[in-house]
């Protein structure tokens, strides 16, 4: 479909409200780097998280229901079929939010991607600083949280309790899924909220180590705080990985090349083939839900297509042992240990009281954050399970040419699809042609009163170019430390067999389920992403240097080109 064949909006496209003018890609393009399908927009963005995300702004960050629409929240809009955050409205609750001012959220949140963002014109603090005060009081001074745990077990049960939906009819299967989202709203408001509190911890260290002139610290002082129940499915590959290095025969079945492999390794009589496999199916059924892009529902995850983690596992068993999770968590409790000990020396007493209070905030509410995000993308791994089931049926049927054209059509077109899929075939067709076109598009990194029409955007394949010796790009460190190495630009955690042991690896975005990838490499660059995202928890769980928001990068390098990663300056230099 040629650029021009795009309308000037895409259809599900919001209007924006003067009220709140500028939207910004940073930070939600980690969660969502490509345009959101009709039905993930309709079925669980529209009426789940987007509206956990205003449930969040009026209990917690201290909007008046006034101030934001009830029914098309402006805390995000979607623009291209992108989703955008508000930048207007994380300004205005970091006016009314005592310790913090929207530059400082700025830079806590967006990092480098801040430096497009336009003035931040800053009136008098209204009123509502004493209630956002009130309810942040919490944060600095919490030492459990367990409504998470509650949230898990919810997750949990709904994921083992999954009932055999081949016995359902398509009404009850289409039920099923709705009958979960209001469930995502409400975790997704928890997610908002812990969200908000990691920054504050971190924000303060942060601001510390910059008044004793090294930004670094304040990093270095989180680096390696765990999640359990985010870390397992990591650790639980690890073992995976070990398995294969000490089996010949699984070693020369990963030898032979992951196309065919999962066939291959079903039809062995081996033992260890044999333990291997349970190993496997035990990791899909217990964090199956995720995936490389896992909060759309028309991606593939670990449950829908175990290559992916097969081809995650090939890669980490090329890590050698000492380089486990657990010497990993050991040499940066001990680098923390060395930070610590530092600052505390150049404080007095009532900085290192200071200090400790915000690494004790952050003790809790940074892994709690990865945890709230594990447990909303189980629950959205059973919506995602009960759509998928419907494509499944159509396909069989000869109804549909593939099993995730069901999410082409919206939640309000949904049931008159599934009864005659046929009068829905040329929506269907032009839809998919025009997400196609949508997710070669660069969408602008704001939006301040107007969103460009569609056919104006640049395309990623015209914005390419190659980078130079001696060039240095910028974005934001945000795991620490220096690595040299080959530029590897991986598109799809499903075929990463170029990134060798040490490489450079060079995507658009990096998540949870990225960790083999990510232990594999010497340092990620990552195109997307903000200071406190999901690429950046990963790499310093893992002690990886990492710069995030490095705007170009998958299209600027050379696949091969020697670069040095400064994760902590944030910077990357062409080397040759």
């Amino acid at each position: 479909m040629a650029a021009a064949e795009l309308p000037d909006r895409w259809f599900l496209d919001d209007e924006i409200d003067p009220r709140h003018p500028v939207y910004t890609r940073a930070s939600i393009d980690e969660l969502l780097p490509r345009p959101l399908s009709p039905l993930g927009h309709t079925l669980l963005w529209q009426p789940g998280l987007r509206q956990g995300w205003r449930d969040a702004a009026l209990t917690f960050m201290g909007f008046g229901p006034d101030e934001i629409d009830a029914d098309r929240p402006e805390v995000m809009i979607v623009a291209g079929g992108y989703p955008y955050l508000s930048l207007s409205i994380v300004r205005e609750f970091a006016r009314r939010a005592p310790g913090l001012t929207p530059a400082r959220v700025d830079a806590a949140y967006f990092g480098a991607a801040a430096a497009s963002f336009p003035p931040i014109v800053d009136p008098a603090v209204p009123d509502e600083v004493s209630v956002v005060g009130h309810r942040l009081g919490w944060v600095l001074d919490a030492t459990d949280l367990p409504e998470l745990r509650v949230d898990r077990e919810e997750a949990d049960a709904t994921r083992s309790g999954r009932p055999d939906l081949a016995t359902f009819d398509d009404a009850d299967v289409i039920a099923r899924a709705r009958r979960l989202v209001p469930a995502c709203r409400r975790m997704f408001d928890r997610h908002v909220m812990i969200t908000v509190a990691s920054s504050i911890g971190l924000g303060a260290l942060v601001a510390l180590g910059e008044r004793l002139g090294d930004p670094s610290l304040g990093r270095r002082l989180v680096a390696g705080f765990r999640s359990t129940d985010a870390d397992s499915p990591s650790w639980a590959l690890w073992d995976l990985s070990r398995a294969v290095r000490a089996s010949p025969e699984l070693t020369a079945e990963l030898d032979a090349g992951t196309a065919g492999l999962l066939a291959r390794l079903r039809a062995s009589e081996s033992g260890d083939v044999a333990a291997f496999l349970d190993g496997l199916a035990d990791i899909v059924r217990r964090h199956g839900s995720r995936g490389p892009n896992d909060w759309e529902l028309a991606t593939a995850t670990w449950e829908s297509d175990p290559t992916i983690l097969l081809a995650a596992i090939d890669r980490l068993r090329l890590v050698a042992d000492d380089a486990s999770p657990a010497r990993r968590q050991e040499r940066l409790a001990a680098d923390r240990a060395a930070v610590l000990a530092e600052v505390e020396a150049a404080l007095d007493d009532e900085g290192r009281a200071e200090l400790h209070r915000a690494l004790r905030s952050a003790a809790v509410c940074i892994p709690a954050r990865v945890q709230t995000n594990t447990t909303l993308v189980k629950l959205i791994g059973e919506v995602r399970h009960a759509v998928m089931e419907l494509g499944r049926r159509l396909v069989d049927r000869g109804q549909l040419e593939h099993i995730s054209d069901i999410t082409l059509v919206t939640d309000d077109e949904l049931d008159a699809c599934v009864a005659d899929p046929a009068a829905f075939a040329a929506i269907i067709e032009e839809r998919r042609g025009q997400l196609e076109r949508l997710a070669s598009l660069e969408p602008p990194p704001v939006i301040d009163g107007s969103v460009p029409p569609l056919p104006t955007w640049p395309t990623h394949a015209s914005l390419a170019g190659t980078a130079a010796p001696g060039l240095v790009l910028t974005g934001t460190g945000t795991a620490p430390g220096v690595a040299e190495g080959r530029a590897r630009v991986i598109a799809d955690p499903a075929h990463p067999e170029a990134l060798e042991l040490g490489d450079v690896l060079v995507t658009d975005t990096v998540g949870p389920a990225w960790m083999p990838l990510v232990a594999t490499a010497g340092a990620v660059i990552v195109d997307l992403g903000s200071t406190d995202g999901p690429a950046g928890l990963v790499a310093r769980g893992l002690g990886v240097p990492c710069v995030v928001g490095v705007s170009g990068a998958t299209t600027s390098l050379d696949d091969g080109v020697r670069v040095r990663v400064d994760g902590t300056a944030g910077t990357v230099t062409v080397l040759d």
